[in-house]
């Protein structure tokens, strides 16, 4: 059972909540009992009969004498419900309570902002999305690619597992967050299927395909398929909001290994002899009081902090280092969104209210042998995809816990949404499309090469500070960084 307080409203105030409450009790199932009370002293004397409450409303300004007793009040209480108070009530408050304890309402109580916080407040953070939605919008591909592309899918059962590596020609991958609820959708098929899409949706000859329009392609589709779980999640009540997208491809198979936790549902479609597999995985956390969702509207003007992009160099050599020789830092470009080649790829990419960040490695496998070698005995000619992906895995996991570490001083504070890394035999092409500023670093740790891609997306961070205009300038060829700065 939970509980709010209203102290005083007006009838407007009265309508808004019981309404707010009445669709939130409909969509998830939890009982919500109001109290109404006139003054500061019958607030009291309700916690007194043991009302524990989720929250308390305070609309119209309280007087000085209401003030010294909720001042009181709170004093002598352990569990102290949060106040959601208007503005004048809030400036008499906030200098002598605690910031966790009360929320501002510069606007209104309108009836989206108390569903919201009740959202954010008393949903339970290990909650599972219910299978039901989950099977009826995955069972949906085959209505998605066929009304784009004419091909029929066969659908061929979906099961939960457990976190596993998949190997295909293709992957394509999205992460999502809102509301407690982060995650991926990922699709691993082959070039040869993408390839018939192509020709279906651009009306082209298969000669005519390319490598870019198989990673364009797969990514609509990606968001197509998405998008319709964030539809469907949203009628139940969920606010999610596409954050980092991923295509990686390669003639031969790469292969993909994932580290994030949670919840893994796999649906395996077929076409001839061309897998179509699709997992969607997901984990929860705690959302804190009064933490409004990611919205791009909220995140002012952006920009590249050289500040923070230093701690991010300095990060790395914290991390990345044969017997105190630190990489050394030979060139700086633009991030575009377009195919990279590479050997292997391993992002981490973290996201909260503030914005969001990807830190991502192109480390060819002479690199990851320099390491090996030198850490555990193993030479490049020994190392295989997935041994590759285990060490550069972690050393991404590492440089981004350090980045993390360094600008939570700034006032950033991020989650780990997603934990990847890509491998082949051969070469991988990579496409990074999401909203921010990114650029690529070239690094070499003795005389072996490697890349770091960096960038944000950010409320904080400071135009004084800003270099995205000079990184912009440098074109597409990257400029080399006087005679390689060391990171550190």
């Amino acid at each position: 059972m939970h509980c709010l307080l209203l102290l005083r409203p007006s009838t407007a105030l009265q309508k808004t909540t019981d309404e707010a409450i009445r669709k939130f009790s409909g969509i998830h199932e939890v009982k919500i009992e109001v109290d109404i009370v006139k003054t500061a002293i019958e607030f009291a004397k309700c916690v007194d009969q043991g009302r524990r409450y989720g929250a308390v409303i305070i609309e119209h300004e309280i007087e000085e004498v209401e003030v010294n007793y909720i001042l009181n009040l709170y004093h002598d209480l352990k569990r102290k419900p949060p106040l959601l108070l208007s503005k004048a009530n809030y400036e008499k408050l906030v200098k002598r309570l605690l910031a966790t304890q009360i929320t501002p309402v510069f606007k209104d109580f309108n009836k989206d902002f108390i569903y919201d916080y009740l959202k954010e407040t008393l949903i339970i953070a290990e909650k599972k999305i219910d299978i039901r939605i989950i099977k009826e919008v995955l069972l949906s591909v085959t209505g998605i690619i066929h009304e784009n592309t004419q091909v029929k899918l066969e659908a061929l059962g979906l099961s939960e597992i457990k976190a596993k590596d998949s190997k295909q020609e293709m992957s394509s991958i999205i992460a999502f967050i809102g509301d407690g609820v982060m995650g991926t959708l990922s699709i691993a098929t082959t070039n040869n299927l993408i390839g018939l899409f192509c020709q279906k949706m651009l009306f082209c000859e298969p000669s005519d395909v390319t490598a870019t329009m198989r990673a364009d392609v797969l990514n609509e589709l990606s968001n197509q398929i998405l998008g319709a779980f964030r539809n469907k999640l949203a009628q139940d009540g969920y606010e999610l909001s596409t954050s980092m997208q991923i295509v990686v491809a390669g003639d031969k198979d790469h292969l993909f290994q994932t580290k994030t936790n949670g919840h893994y549902y796999y649906l395996r479609f077929k076409h001839a002899n061309d897998d179509f597999l699709i997992t969607f995985a997901y984990g929860s956390y705690k959302k804190q009081t009064g933490e409004p969702n990611f919205s791009r509207a909220a995140l002012g003007n952006r920009s590249l902090d050289v500040r923070v992009l230093n701690l991010v160099v300095k990060a790395l050599g914290d991390v990345i280092n044969i017997n105190g020789d630190r990489p050394h830092k030979m060139s700086l470009s633009e991030q575009k969104g377009q195919d990279y080649l590479g050997e292997s790829l391993h992002i981490l990419h973290c996201r909260g209210h503030q914005g969001s960040f990807i830190a991502a490695i192109d480390m060819p496998r002479s690199t990851v042998g320099l390491i090996t070698q030198e850490t555990m005995g193993i030479s490049a000619a020994d190392l295989t995809p997935d041994m590759i992906n285990d060490v550069c895995g972690e050393l991404i996991n590492q440089v981004a816990g350090s980045i993390k570490k360094y600008i939570s001083a700034m006032g950033y504070e991020y989650l780990n949404v997603f934990h990847g890394s890509f491998c082949a035999e051969d070469q991988i092409s990579y496409l990074l499309k999401n909203q921010g500023l990114y650029c690529r670093m070239g690094f070499t740790l003795r005389d072996q090469p490697f890349t770091v891609c960096y960038g944000m997306e950010a409320a904080q961070g400071s135009k004084i500070f800003d270099i995205w205009g000079y990184v912009k300038s440098l074109g597409q060829a990257a400029k080399p960084a006087g005679k390689g700065k060391s990171a550190g």
